[in-house]
């Protein structure tokens, strides 16, 4: 299966397929290195799409009517 979109994001633990998160936001758990740095990165990095968190969705203003 060919990976999209892995060269124009960043390269990061938080989003590696073997990293998972712990109580600290700032510190993942690695099956290849043990505890690491959420914004490192290793030679074992492999992206993992469902950890990225979508944009929020835009907010749209309602259109007011005006008569004609």
């Amino acid at each position: 299966m060919k990976k999209r979109y892995t060269a124009e994001l960043e390269r990061y633990c938080k989003y590696c397929e073997h990293a998972s998160g712990l109580s600290d936001p700032d510190r993942m758990l690695c099956r290849k290195h043990g505890v690491v740095e959420a914004g490192g990165c290793c030679r074992r990095f492999v992206y993992d799409p469902l950890k990225r968190e979508p944009a929020p969705a835009v907010q749209i203003k309602p259109m007011e009517y005006v008569e004609l």
